[in-house]
């Protein structure tokens, strides 16, 4: 556990809170449980901390609220913390509610946000972005986008635990994370997601459905089956010939394909991907 052993963190979380319109003042030293400077090691471990802790919550108490006020929704990046949520769904079916931003230049569709998020998820591999979008299919989360990025990101666990996060920028993957225990502060923090929430855009769990199933129509794998069987790589006229024998299927849609990057289409070819080959892994 790393405690605050200076001013430096004190003020640094009272600066952030500001930035959320929520005044402290160095007693709020008493409310922190762990600290994380601005080191990915010691992220990492607040977080799998915060894990554990939400684990607990479930197990402890039948009903709270689930929040995480985000800006590219990698919350969700994370195995562990998609397992958490779907282990509060099964215990107490209640949602996760999550705000993201999607910048005002994409279009709010599974291929934008994928697009977004594999910019934005440092080290993630295909399994993490479609088990990503299944949690937000099965309808474990709410999810909300909200053009304007918040400058104070935080997540609310149960009735008291907040994980706090200092400010940053979109391509900043490290941060000062600080987690607390705190009624009053929560229910502060509620307040302020509220509102958010009420001036933000529901984003509807079957846009994922649709992508995901997509993945996995007869017309998705024969396409990949049949540039796997030609060693992954054929020309482009020999994919529109393969394309026109099954455009009679109402299932056809490559673009979920080229958005998982399980292919490429070239001028003269189109070729299977290594995550592609991967993927098919699962039906061979």
């Amino acid at each position: 556990m790393t405690a605050i052993s200076d001013e430096s963190g004190i003020h640094s979380l009272i600066k952030n809170l500001k930035l959320a319109e929520i005044k402290v003042d160095k007693s709020i030293k008493d409310s922190i449980i762990h600290y994380s400077p601005a080191d990915e090691k010691l992220n990492e471990l607040a977080y799998e901390k915060v894990n554990k802790i939400f684990l607990e919550i479930i197990q402890q108490i039948d009903y709270g609220d689930y929040i995480h006020i985000t800006g590219e929704m990698k919350a969700l990046a994370d195995p562990l913390h998609r397992n958490c949520i779907r282990e509060l769904y099964l215990q107490h079916k209640q949602q996760f509610r999550i705000i993201f931003s999607l910048p005002s230049n994409y279009q709010i569709s599974a291929h934008s946000i994928k697009k977004y998020n594999k910019e934005k998820w440092k080290d993630r591999n295909w399994v993490d972005h479609i088990d990503a979008f299944d949690i937000l299919a099965e309808n474990r989360v709410s999810i909300f986008n909200k053009y304007e990025r918040e400058k104070s990101q935080y997540s609310l666990f149960g009735e008291n635990l907040i994980l706090f996060q200092s400010k940053h920028s979109p391509e900043q993957y490290i941060k000062e994370v600080w987690i607390l225990e705190s009624q009053e502060l929560f229910k502060k923090l509620k307040k302020r997601a509220e509102l958010i929430f009420s001036s933000s855009q529901f984003i509807s769990p079957m846009i994922f459905t649709q992508f995901n199933s997509f993945l996995s129509t007869n017309s998705s794998l024969h396409l990949l089956f049949f540039l796997y069987d030609n060693k992954g790589n054929v020309s482009k006229a020999d994919f529109l010939k393969e394309l026109k024998k099954i455009e009679v299927f109402s299932d056809l849609n490559l673009d979920p394909l080229k958005t998982m990057d399980f292919i490429e289409e070239y001028t003269n070819s189109v070729k299977l991907k290594e995550d592609g080959k991967d993927f098919l892994k699962l039906f061979i």
